[in-house]
């Protein structure tokens, strides 16, 4: 059964605030039952600039944190600017609702036991996937669109290579070919004493062969099969495979993920439907050096590369 209610009017939900244009004040929350008998929590929320006529979706994916993607400004305000006549759809992460209040904190204590347990990518795929079946055959777009950077770029690849539904895919920040180059990359930058580091890289090390055979490890809000299922995703194999237009963005000044290994991968991969363009002054939420973001220029930039595809194109 399907459910509608206000996004302003959840129970013990203060998002005043954030509340800052009036299509994200008439985002719609709904609830698809997943096979295990748990709940998918997604929202809808109406184009900014609507269009007679014109039906289209936007998925938007968020990033790997432990947070609500009702509390995101940068996917309503933002980030749905992409495609300003479509629809924007986001959907939560396992275990998570409006109600977990957004937090900073990578190892919050406060994250929920199923979200650790149950979050990782292939069940974000499927629950993304059930969604959009389920909204298609209620509204039948037109067009539907994908979108997400960091974990949110990985879990789009993978949806585009997977999935029927889609005209288009954009990913930005979403690292290189393996995941585990990305982890080490991020750390080997950080600035410490160089006996210090490498105690933290043989350390990180170790960790990173336990995660990806499999044992029992948790970091960073993430569970076992999360970082298994990272660790062991060939992302240069999930490109391949990708048959509709997709952008892929890389930032240069990017501390999280490796901007090189990202352009090796996609020149290697050679997939005529994957695009790729790099921004060498960004870092990876898309800020300057002076600290000003160009995030609202990026989005335009998207906007401009979906505007000018022939999606009918085979």
């Amino acid at each position: 059964m399907d459910y509608s209610i206000s996004l302003a009017r959840l129970a013990g939900l203060a998002i005043s605030g954030v509340l800052g244009s009036q299509a994200y004040a008439q985002t719609q929350l709904h609830e698809l039952a997943r096979a295990d008998g748990s709940t998918i929590h997604y929202y809808v929320q109406p184009a900014i600039a609507p269009q007679e006529g014109v039906q289209e979706l936007l998925l938007i994916v968020q990033g790997s944190d432990c947070n609500s993607v009702a509390h995101k400004k940068v996917v309503w305000e933002t980030l749905a600017k992409a495609r300003p006549q479509a629809q924007v759809l986001a959907v939560e992460k396992y275990a998570l609702t409006a109600a977990l209040p957004d937090s900073d904190d990578p190892e919050r204590s406060d994250c929920p036991t199923d979200y650790i347990q149950r979050d990782q990518p292939q069940q974000r795929v499927a629950d993304l996937d059930a969604v959009l079946k389920q909204l298609q055959s209620q509204t039948r777009y037109d067009k539907l669109f994908a979108l997400g950077g960091s974990e949110g770029a990985v879990i789009v690849h993978l949806l585009a290579a997977q999935t029927s539904h889609l005209d288009a895919a954009i990913s930005f920040n979403g690292g290189g070919r393996w995941f585990q180059d990305d982890v080490l990359y991020s750390a080997s930058i950080q600035e410490m004493p160089a006996a210090d580091k490498q105690t933290m890289l043989d350390g990180l090390g170790e960790f990173l062969r336990q995660a990806r055979a499999g044992l029992d490890t948790r970091m960073s809000g993430h569970g076992r099969d999360w970082w298994q299922q990272m660790l062991n995703l060939d992302q240069a194999e999930v490109l391949r495979r990708i048959a509709i237009p997709t952008l892929v963005i890389q930032s240069g000044r990017d501390t999280s993920v490796s901007p090189q290994a990202a352009a090796q991968m996609v020149a290697q991969v050679d997939n005529p439907h994957v695009v790729w363009r790099s921004y060498p002054d960004l870092d990876h939420v898309m800020t300057q050096a002076d600290g000003s973001s160009a995030m609202p220029q990026v989005v335009g930039d998207i906007a401009q590369w979906l505007s000018q595809l022939n999606t009918d194109t085979p």
